[in-house]
C-alpha cells in the first residue's frame, strides 16, 4: 500500500494520542486487546513502535541497503532480531504470540522457510530483521 507524505505525517501525529473515534480512519483504528499489564504501559509501547515506523516511512531513503533504527525502541529491535532471546519476557511472548496468530507456529522453531545462508537474516514473520542499536 502506497501514500503519500501527507498521510503518513496525519498518520503519526493520530498515533501519538487518542482521538475520537469519528476522527480515526479504517487502518489503525481498532485493536481488540487483553491486557496483562496496565494500560497506559502498553499504550506507551505500542505507540513508541508506531511512531518509529511513521518516522522510518517519512524519512528514510528506502532504497539504501540499511535504514535507520536509531528510533526503534530497543526491546522492539532485540525481539525482531537474532538476539530475540536478550529481550524482555513480554515482547518475546507477544512475538510467539504473534507467530502462533500469523503462521500457526513458533518463532525461532527452525529457520524461516526459504531463507538461506546467504539470505538477509529474517524475523518470525520471514521479515529482514532490525538490528538493535549498540550501547
Amino acid at each position: 500500500m502506497f501514500h503519500e507524505i501527507e498521510d503518513i505525517e496525519q498518520e503519526r501525529l493520530r498515533v501519538a494520542r487518542r482521538p475520537p473515534p469519528q476522527d480515526a480512519p479504517p487502518v489503525l483504528s481498532t485493536f481488540d486487546v487483553t491486557l496483562t499489564v496496565p494500560a497506559a504501559e502498553y499504550e506507551a509501547r505500542l505507540r513508541s513502535v508506531l511512531d518509529a515506523a511513521l518516522g522510518i516511512a517519512l524519512s528514510a531513503d528506502f532504497a539504501e541497503e540499511d535504514l535507520p533504527v536509531a528510533a526503534v525502541p530497543a526491546w522492539f529491535a532485540e525481539v525482531s532480531g537474532p538476539l530475540s532471546a536478550r529481550a524482555p519476557r513480554f515482547a518475546r511472548r507477544g512475538r510467539e504470540r504473534y507467530a502462533a496468530a500469523i503462521r500457526g507456529g513458533r518463532c525461532g522453531s527452525g529457520p524461516t522457510p526459504g531463507a538461506s545462508p546467504s539470505s538477509p537474516a529474517t524475523n518470525c514473520a520471514g521479515w529482514p530483521t532490525c538490528r538493535a542499536p549498540r550501547t
